[in-house]
């Protein structure tokens, strides 16, 4: 952590809840350096104009930045980073056997921002998943020495 930001730094997250429906067709996910600069409304807009959720992350992100960077003469820029979600809901969802197998052939690998990278398309249309503002591989996840023993 940055601890000489540490009296401006809060420990409770702000947690929206909205049940998802079959009319909900994005899921938007973003930090507050997104939501300072953007408005719930503006993000929509700007991802129901791509058929790629990476590239409307991208977007997303991008206006963010300038907003920051042309209100502070170029001097301060939050965390900037959206995650966005096409949300289908043609097919039945998968089983929970099928969740878990499935989420752990696509954890393989951490990301976190720093290079232009972009997160792999490991998901069928239905978890279509997009990570924005440049995102690099840092390595395998590692399971503890621990876990791997049966139980």
């Amino acid at each position: 952590g940055d601890l000489g930001m540490r009296p401006f730094v809060l420990a409770q997250p702000e947690v929206h809840e909205h049940k998802l429906g079959p009319k909900d067709r994005l899921l938007i996910l973003g930090s507050d350096g997104v939501w300072d600069r953007l408005d719930s409304q503006e993000a929509v807009d700007i991802a129901a104009r791509h058929k790629d959720p990476g590239s409307a992350a991208r977007e997303i992100t991008g206006v963010a930045k300038q907003r920051w960077h042309a209100d502070t003469q170029g001097q301060l820029s939050d965390d900037i980073t959206a995650v966005v979600m096409h949300l289908d809901y043609g097919s039945p969802p998968p089983t929970r056997a099928s969740s878990s197998q499935q989420l752990a052939k696509s954890t393989s690998t951490a990301w976190r921002r720093g290079s232009t990278d972009a997160l792999p398309k490991r998901f069928n249309t239905s978890q279509r998943l997009a990570a924005l503002d440049s995102l690099r591989p840092v390595g395998a996840l590692a399971r503890r020495p621990s876990d791997r023993r049966r139980r």
